[in-house]
């Protein structure tokens, strides 16, 4: 039988069992160190990927801007619909994406209320005449309308037009004197129209 778990291990069994132990270590250890090898590396990517990744949140995330902070503001030369005539207004855009008019810079400095504010969600921005035309058209067609080229409905002060269309609702039509400055008010209102379509209010 074999020694009872009390009895003291004579120096020849100590002298196998430590051989033994040895020889077993022995054979292990190459794959320990290339097992560690791996896992270690892999903790170090694991980490690696876990920084980029939040780092990489971090910077996608944008801090929300504050609420009335301006986009746009010009004096701009607007038909006003009262009036039936063109005038010098004071156009205001901020990131609620609403397109606010003013009587002058001077009523805007002193807060008044706009004279009107519109959302130009769903609309479509025209840089010229005979696009807005064509879009009247196809969304209003006139059963009576002979082949005559009729006078335009509004008649341009200026050669560069920017017109906001919108279906069932009052258009509004803006007069630029040079390309820039239609093309800057022009592209502003195309992202008003992008952000309230989406409805990315920020």
């Amino acid at each position: 039988m074999g020694v009872s778990a009390s009895s003291p291990l004579d120096e020849s069994k100590c002298t196998y069992i430590r051989g033994k132990t040895e020889a077993v270590i022995k054979n292990f250890s190459p794959h320990y160190k290339r097992q560690y090898s791996v896992a270690f590396c892999k903790h170090i990517q694991n980490e690696l990927e876990e920084h980029r990744d939040s780092q990489s949140h971090f910077l996608k995330i944008k801090p929300p801007a504050e609420p009335g902070m301006i986009l746009y503001e010009a004096e701009i030369l607007h038909f006003a619909e009262d009036l039936k005539r063109w005038k010098d207004r004071y156009i205001v855009v901020k990131n609620d994406y609403a397109v606010e008019c003013f009587e002058n810079k001077e009523a805007y400095q002193k807060g008044a209320s706009p004279k009107y504010c519109i959302l130009p969600v769903g609309g479509k921005v025209l840089t010229s005449e005979e696009d807005y035309n064509l879009l009247s058209e196809k969304h209003f067609p006139d059963p009576l309308a002979s082949n005559e080229k009729e006078p335009p409905f509004v008649q341009l002060p200026k050669e560069f037009p920017v017109f906001l269309w919108q279906a069932y609702l009052r258009h509004s039509y803006y007069c630029f004197e040079d390309p820039d400055a239609q093309k800057q008010f022009s592209a502003v209102l195309n992202d008003c129209v992008r952000h309230l379509n989406h409805g990315k209010h920020n």
